[in-house]
């Protein structure tokens, strides 16, 4: 009997990095889908409105609970599979056991497989007498596979109605903002800004995979923490419109470093979405896209007479000759509906 069940395990070990490759994939991409749309503006929305930041940190709990509900799913595919093929080997087991009986002959007892026939439940029966150990381990394989089946069901009614509710909050915050007509240069930002993104997206599902194919996965959770972070930083400083005369009133100083060239903007199709930090994005937040300065830099961006005072929180723009992205509530502050010549000032507490 040990040898049988050495025989097993052995089997169980061999074919579990395939399946749980193939469970993490459809548990997630077959399931929810999480690839950002390109952003495109529409003239017809409501008048903007100001930063709602119990939305935003209810956003980024949904997309902590998809994450992690997504993460289950492919690991319950995994166990399913394995639960599979262990009751499959059981009963091979004693069907082969049961051919033993039908040679050395016996007394029926009990019948253990689904709908026997009388002579096959006759012979069944047989093995069950030498073989008490296969047939526990038979129905406590069938047990666990339904157990298991039914945890996978309710992981999926639970990421669907997550999804939902997520793609309902992201809306709720789009749906605040008032944006002006489009320009073609935008758009080009506003594609390049998704492509980016969907790139991002299919980085974690590949981690995903190859931690399915351990047969654990370890929840991400970083959204409800960089947020928190976020707005514990902006409700220390004058986030917002700000000129350089105003810094030392609120314990700022530059320190030297200074980023100028062109500036562009983003926000429809991103709200609600993660940026590269962790922290959701909010389009009527004081936030901008560096391509290198560190997540959590202070900048006061000018435009001439103008200044805003911003924190880095995402990376970007994606496209060539560009050094900032600005969040729309950013650029309306220094005047721009498209591309805006700035200069922008590192600034930290004096």
């Amino acid at each position: 009997m040990s040898q049988t069940i050495t025989r097993a395990t052995s089997s169980l070990r061999v074919v579990l990095a395939t399946v749980a490759v193939f469970a993490g994939s459809v548990a997630i991409s077959g399931r929810a889908s999480a690839t950002p749309p390109a952003g495109a503006a529409d003239p017809t929305r409501g008048t903007s409105g100001e930063t709602d930041a119990s939305l935003v940190l209810q956003i980024a709990k949904l997309t902590d609970q998809v994450q992690t509900a997504e993460e289950r799913i492919a690991v319950d595919q995994v166990h399913q599979a394995i639960d599979s093929l262990a009751l499959h080997q059981a009963e091979q087991i004693l069907r082969t056991d049961a051919v033993d009986a039908f040679i050395t002959g016996g007394q029926p007892s009990i019948p253990v497989l689904s709908n026997p026939s009388p002579v096959s439940r006759y012979y069944t029966d047989l093995a069950v007498q030498d073989q008490r150990e296969v047939v526990s381990a038979l129905h406590l394989a069938g047990a666990k596979a339904s157990r298991d089946e039914r945890t996978d069901q309710t992981d999926y009614h639970l990421l669907t109605a997550l999804s939902g509710q997520l793609d309902q909050e992201r809306a709720s915050l789009e749906a605040r903002t008032s944006l002006d007509a489009q320009l073609a240069v935008q758009q080009q930002a506003d594609a390049a800004r998704a492509a980016a993104m969907q790139a991002q997206q299919q980085e974690r599902q590949q981690a995903l995979d190859a931690a399915a194919n351990s047969g654990s996965v370890a929840p991400v959770g970083t959204a409800v923490a960089a947020t928190q972070g976020q707005q514990g930083l902006m409700s220390q400083y004058p986030f917002g419109p700000l000129s350089t005369a105003q810094l030392a009133g609120y314990g700022l100083a530059e320190t030297g470093q200074t980023v100028s060239g062109v500036a562009s903007w983003y926000g429809p199709g991103f709200d609600g979405r993660s940026t590269a930090s962790g922290a959701i994005y909010d389009e009527n937040g004081w936030t901008c896209a560096s391509p290198d300065l560190p997540f959590g830099t202070l900048l006061l961006v000018t435009a001439g007479a103008s200044g805003v005072l911003v924190e880095v929180n995402d990376r970007g723009p994606y496209v060539a000759g560009r050094v900032l992205d600005l969040s729309h509530a950013a650029a309306q502050a220094l005047g721009s509906t498209g591309l805006i010549s700035v200069v922008a000032y590192v600034v930290a507490p004096s």
